[in-house]
């Protein structure tokens, strides 16, 4: 089975929906299950610093989400797929784990060349799209 755009932003956005479970089992052993599920948002911030980082991660591929699935979006509904598009997408999809993984253990330099590869790609996507437009 050959993988689209859209199945590559399936992928992303599922990847993206479970960031949350590290750093909430996290919270969990810190501070207690109930007091974790009374307060997710407590005051006091996380003692693990990789906690910390994955919270930080999460937003970051939200963040990027919000970016990513319009672009997308519009390609499929423009009928803009192509061999290029798709593996714009796939490598996305490979920026986007590596950049969690490389904020998580706080591999240095890794975070930002990987944000950065991941902002060109959805540059890319923008100019596809806007050169359908005109």
């Amino acid at each position: 089975m050959a993988f689209t755009e859209v199945d590559y932003l399936i992928l992303v956005t599922l990847f993206s929906a479970t960031m949350w479970i590290p750093y909430i089992i996290n919270r969990i052993l810190e501070m207690g299950l109930w007091k974790a599920l009374k307060q997710p948002q407590a005051e006091e911030p996380p003692k693990a610093l990789w906690a910390k980082r994955a919270v930080r991660a999460h937003m970051n591929a939200i963040e990027n989400l919000v970016i990513f699935a319009p672009l997308v979006l519009a390609i499929a509904h423009l009928g803009l797929q192509s061999e290029a598009t798709t593996a714009l997408c796939f490598y996305f999809f490979v920026l986007r784990v590596a950049h969690y993984f490389s904020y998580l253990f706080a591999i240095p330099l890794a975070r930002t060349l990987l944000f950065v590869l991941g902002w060109m790609i959805q540059i890319n996507l923008g100019w596809i799209v806007l050169g359908a437009a005109g």
